[in-house]
């Protein structure tokens, strides 16, 4: 058996405790008539979730990775967001002789675990999910979805981001592509797109940046845009707006 959880075909689905059928296995639940139902049982709850590969099948036991489980407040703090848990079939000790499934955690360093927390730092590197999303090319369908992103990385990293009409100056860190100035200052803008929407254009930022620029009207309420003229006017009109956080 390894650490690492099997890679499914499609975007990952880690197995959570607070879902109904894991809760109800986490607090030992489950009633059975049989081994077999209690197995078939077992099989169809975790189909859908990412388990850890077995040496050898056992078709009365899964591994796997559950969120919110068995979280210690100190855990927490260290940046656990759930641990690896055995779910196993097992025989209860009722004059019936019920089967259940129940679930046992299994300690393993969280360097070994697939989800965490960030630890906290003074500026973003490429792996966050917002700049992530960038790379790939994400379009916003208003002016104000655009505008809450820019919002959270300037909220998140208040030391090296400095907010601008319709842009944001930030410093990224990536060792991979710098390794000897790993730190580099880069502009995030938004632009409209043809038809309609807008998305976010991060180039890197070779001047000294400004001070962000003061409001000079009141807020005006947006409504959500369809078209490419009404991008182009949501934007100019948001020009006049810094992004918020200060």
């Amino acid at each position: 058996m390894t650490d690492v959880p099997d890679k499914p075909r499609s975007r990952p689905r880690y197995a959570n405790a607070l879902t109904p059928q894991m809760a109800a296995a986490v607090n030992g639940l489950w009633r059975f008539t049989s081994e077999a139902v209690a197995i078939a049982k077992l099989a169809r709850i975790t189909a859908s979730v990412v388990t850890v590969r077995q040496e050898e099948e056992d078709p009365t036991a899964v591994e796997l990775w559950l969120r919110n489980f068995e979280l210690a407040p100190e855990e927490e703090e260290q940046g656990y967001l759930g641990h690896y848990a055995r779910l196993a079939v097992t025989r209860m000790e009722d004059e019936d002789g019920h089967y259940t499934i129940s679930a046992t955690k299994l300690e393993r360093p969280l360097k070994n675990h697939p989800l965490r927390k960030r630890r906290p730092a003074r500026c973003p590197n490429w792996g966050h999910p917002i700049l992530r999303a960038i790379q790939k090319g994400k379009t916003y369908p208003t002016i104000e979805t655009v505008q809450a992103d820019l919002e959270a990385l300037q909220i998140e990293y208040p030391e090296t981001t400095i907010p601008a009409a319709n842009k944001l100056y930030l410093m990224i860190f990536s060792r991979r592509e710098t390794p000897e100035q790993p730190i580099k200052k880069y502009v995030l803008e938004i632009k409209n797109l043809q038809g309609g929407g807008f998305t976010l254009e991060c180039r890197e930022n070779d001047y000294v940046a400004r001070s962000p620029a003061t409001k000079t009207e009141a807020d005006a309420a947006e409504v959500p845009v369809a078209g490419h003229f009404s991008s182009m006017v949501a934007l100019k009109r948001n020009k006049k707006k810094p992004v918020s956080g200060q």
